[in-house]
């Protein structure tokens, strides 16, 4: 198995036993931009800055 194919194979199996927690991030206002195509500059910098300096 490849360094990938084992990267792809532990991503899998984390998405697989954590679903709830996956389905906050992807609907986040914050985080959900960054998977649409129209992910603006602006939007891009905001989710970033959410991910790195959470509001206290």
């Amino acid at each position: 198995m490849s360094s990938i194919d084992k990267i792809r194979s532990f991503a899998d199996r984390l998405r697989m036993e954590t679903p709830p927690v996956h389905l906050g991030l992807d609907h986040h206002p914050l985080l959900s931009p960054l998977i649409h195509a129209s992910l603006s500059n602006a939007a891009y910098a905001a989710a970033l800055s959410a991910l790195h300096c959470p509001p206290t």
